[in-house]
């Protein structure tokens, strides 16, 4: 395949984007950290596909184009959420040394394997996931026939993920119509059928057959219950082949450097100490060993504070309470995939200061602060100093 059928657009507009925030002062809104208002209508107007008719004042969801870039940007340590701005990181001048097949890998390989597809724009539906699986399928037949692609019977919603993928140069979306979603009265296409590129059809075959979603894409294996998951790792014995070796033989000369990633699976050994607060009068200092569970400290919270366990009960290792990302809730749970009585201390490899939050029963949400002190193996195990009793 040749170098130059790369989708430049998508690589410019990528360009365009991370420019204008390192050259402007971007400050974030405060609720969801996200890009400030004033500055999404002149982005939009700089990229390839400016989107018309948003509302005044609309907020970063209303800009799916530039919710994407921003997305990508985020999470592949491009830019970080500073204390009063987003600022751009030497990850952005590594990656500008790449020439464009690494620069499109690169950020091909962060869809692909990082981004959430659920969560990272709300008109993402959850049938995406499969929805690519069944067009890598038909691509591979395709390839074999070497026949045109067009497929209609897929299509049937107003999912966003068509539009990203076009602009990344896998397929030509068509027949589109204009619907109206009651909620935010934003106008929506609704895609009927598509064309692959020849592009996108050689990528999609690869990315079936040697990079498939359901054991690739993070989000997509935590959510199936695999606690930091590996990419491309399912069972222990398996071995970790870049994101891009399955690509080369497309290019040979030009693709080389990509993502550097831990793929160690980091287990902390050691006594952990922890503080648990929930009020200047309310606290407690514990110690456990790695060895021991979540549920563990749960007991440990419980014993301290003279509490009934008759309740359910949830850790949030994000530090956000109700987020869906880092929830590891009591066994009893069977919505949530990972259990506090399944995750050892160790697993979760906390960095000394780190803080987290427990929410002991949902209706009250009675929540505590924990912050992980550090190792200590000079402490006994169990509670050290305590302060206080809840009454439940």
């Amino acid at each position: 395949m040749q170098k130059t059928q790369i989708p430049t657009a998508f690589l410019k507009d990528f360009h365009v984007f991370m420019d204008y925030l390192q050259k402007h002062d971007v400050k974030f809104t405060k609720t969801k950290k996200q890009i400030g208002l004033k500055y999404l209508p002149e982005i939009n107007q700089l990229l390839s596909i400016k989107l018309d008719g948003i509302r005044k004042n609309a907020g970063q969801n209303f800009y799916p184009t530039i919710d994407f870039l921003f997305s990508i940007a985020l999470t592949a340590n491009f830019i970080r959420i500073a204390s009063k701005e987003i600022k751009v990181t030497s990850n952005w001048e590594w990656f500008q040394t790449l020439n464009e097949v690494e620069q499109y890998f690169v950020l091909l390989e962060t869809v692909w394997i990082d981004l959430d597809w659920n969560l990272s724009h709300e008109r993402a539906s959850a049938t995406f996931y499969d929805i690519i699986d069944d067009v890598g399928f038909e691509c591979s037949n395709a390839i074999i026939s070497q026949k045109k692609l067009k497929i209609e019977e897929l299509l049937v919603d107003d999912n966003i993920w068509y539009l990203y993928f076009e602009w990344m140069g896998f397929w030509n979306t068509e027949n589109e119509d204009i619907a109206h979603n009651m909620r935010d009265f934003q106008p929506r296409k609704v895609y009927h059928s598509l064309t692959m590129t020849d592009f996108g059809k050689h990528l999609l075959t690869i990315l079936y057959t040697k990079r498939n979603i359901e054991y690739w894409n993070k989000p997509l294996m935590a959510q199936e219950g695999i606690w930091n998951p590996i990419p491309g790792i399912m069972d222990q014995s398996d071995e970790y082949e870049p994101f891009i070796n399955a690509f080369k033989p497309l290019f040979p000369n030009d693709l080389h450097q990509s993502l550097a990633r831990d793929l160690t699976l980091a287990f902390q050994e050691g006594q952990h100490l922890f503080h648990i607060y929930y009020s200047d009068d309310i606290w407690a200092d514990v110690c456990l060993p790695a060895d021991y569970t979540l549920e563990h400290l749960h007991d440990a919270i419980m014993q301290a504070f003279d509490m009934l366990d008759d309740h359910l009960y949830s850790f949030f290792l994000d530090n956000k309470r109700w987020s869906s990302k880092q929830e590891i809730s009591c066994p009893f749970d069977v919505m949530n995939p990972f259990h506090t009585d399944e995750i050892s201390i160790g697993e979760l490899a906390l960095k000394k200061g780190q803080p987290f939050l427990y929410v002991y029963d949902f209706g009250a949400e009675t929540t505590f602060q924990i912050s992980f002190k550090g190792i200590d193996n000079t402490c006994e195990v169990g509670i050290l100093d305590k302060n206080g009793t809840l009454e439940y």
